[in-house]
């Protein structure tokens, strides 16, 4: 692609599952591209998460008490998106998720 449109930037790219490898990513970071890439789930184990929540179909955080969590932040130095549950509450010193 850079051969063909050498004036042209990529700052985001969508692909499908099959994309779905280390190297991908490795040369997205390296290149500044944020990659939006499908889970591909063939031939090995759902991956591994705390169990103070579970991922929905559309790979957003559920937490413990059933809500979609929602974005909090990009840790750019980890290459991951924040998540927080909804229902948060910091008033008063404590946190309360009901």
């Amino acid at each position: 692609m850079k051969s063909f449109l050498p004036d042209y930037t990529v700052s985001k790219v969508l692909l499908d599952s099959a994309h779905d490898a280390m190297s991908y990513y490795q040369y997205f970071k390296r290149e500044n591209i944020t990659p939006f890439i499908d889970l591909n789930g063939k031939g090995r184990r759902p991956p591994i998460y705390k169990n103070d929540f579970i991922i929905d179909k559309d790979g957003v955080p559920i937490c413990l008490s059933g809500y979609r969590m929602r974005r909090d932040g990009i840790e750019v130095a980890k290459g991951r998106m924040k998540f927080k549950c909804p229902k948060i509450s910091y008033a008063g010193g404590g946190i309360s998720c009901t």
